[in-house]
């Protein structure tokens, strides 16, 4: 299970994500919070990993829902703080670098969503 907290710095939307991605309810409610934020006219997004040590393929899916929600509407997710395991499932599943982008930390993601454009 993992808990979430979602902050706004500036015009970017930061979604804190704490615990184990497995695809329960509280992944569901990633995309709910990304779908609210692009209703309101939000485009940038930073899914901040540094606290989940853990995920499976139902996690992944949250994250790849995500990532769609948001590329079709021409909007901007990045993901930060990946741990070596995270990280390695996402890579193997093609999702970092190939649809999204991973930075170390969230001032690396928001200093790279300051410079597009969404």
């Amino acid at each position: 299970m993992v808990k979430l907290e979602k902050r706004l710095q500036g015009d970017v939307v930061i979604l804190d994500v704490d615990g184990v991605m497995d695809g329960g309810e509280s992944c569901r409610q990633i995309q709910d919070i990304i779908k609210e934020n692009l209703a309101a006219g939000r485009t940038r997004f930073v899914l901040d990993l540094s606290d989940v040590d853990w995920i499976n393929s139902r996690g992944v899916g949250s994250i790849a829902a995500a990532a769609s929600s948001v590329c079709r509407a021409d909007a901007s997710l990045c993901l930060a703080g990946l741990a070596p395991r995270v990280s390695s499932v996402l890579r193997t599943c093609r999702l970092v670098p190939q649809v999204l982008k991973d930075f170390p930390d969230e001032e690396s993601a928001l200093r790279s969503l300051r410079g597009s454009s969404g």
